[in-house]
């Protein structure tokens, strides 16, 4: 089953697992079955440089020159060699992958949350208040804001905090799904319980019309 997908310039590219490889197939594909496993993770997402980052074998990879592919034949790990994990300075197993707009690229992992600006890691430092949001065993989710340098940020203990600056602000504890930022600044949080807005530095809560599924994708007209 793959675990990622991503397209550009009629190339389709799956994440497959069972063996973990990476492939770059043609706009058509004939249906295939791919045994399962747990080794093998998405998202796939594409950097300011064009290269492909993805978590794969406990581990954040990137594919440089995914224009140098050939169509239909598999990349096995192996082969893509840009390969990052503890022993390289993450905090903990790469769990989200988030390129921005400045050229950088964020971690989340199972321990912080990192950023990777070439040529180097690191993660960003943590004081003891900032525990709340970020802590041993938590699994990291982030989204952007929309302002330089921020994200949001997510956590396995249903809180969502604000980065911004150096700073974390914890502003909502609820389970979020989905984060969305519409066009007149308001940010919508998004999930099993609800939706909440954040507009002007207050937070207000939205009811769901039906409770106990958590809300995938949010989208204004």
């Amino acid at each position: 089953t793959p675990h990622g997908v991503w397209y550009k310039a009629g190339i389709i590219w799956l994440l497959q697992e069972n063996p973990n490889q990476l492939v770059p197939i043609g706009p058509n594909p004939p249906p295939a079955t791919v045994g399962s496993s747990t080794e093998a993770r998405g998202p796939l997402v594409e950097d300011r440089d064009g290269a492909l980052w993805f978590v794969w074998d406990g581990s954040l990879r990137r594919l440089t020159h995914p224009e140098r592919a050939v169509v239909g034949v598999p990349l096995p790990s192996h082969d893509i060699t840009d390969a990052y994990s503890k022993a390289d300075g993450l905090t903990g197993l790469p769990v989200t992958v988030l390129p921005d707009r400045e050229g950088n690229v964020w971690i989340g992992t199972s321990a912080g949350l990192d950023r990777f600006s070439e040529p180097r890691l690191e993660a960003l430092p943590q004081s003891s208040r900032d525990q709340k949001c970020l802590h041993p065993g938590s699994s990291v989710g982030i989204a952007p804001t929309g302002e330089v340098g921020s994200l949001w940020v997510t956590n396995a203990d249903n809180l969502v905090c604000l980065y911004e600056s150096g700073h974390w602000t914890p502003l909502l504890k609820q389970e979020v799904s989905c984060i969305f930022r519409a066009d007149n600044g308001a940010v919508w949080f998004g999930g099993p319980k609800g939706l909440w807005r954040q507009q002007a530095g207050r937070v207000e809560s939205v009811p769901l019309p039906v409770l106990g599924f958590p809300v995938q994708a949010m989208a204004m007209d």
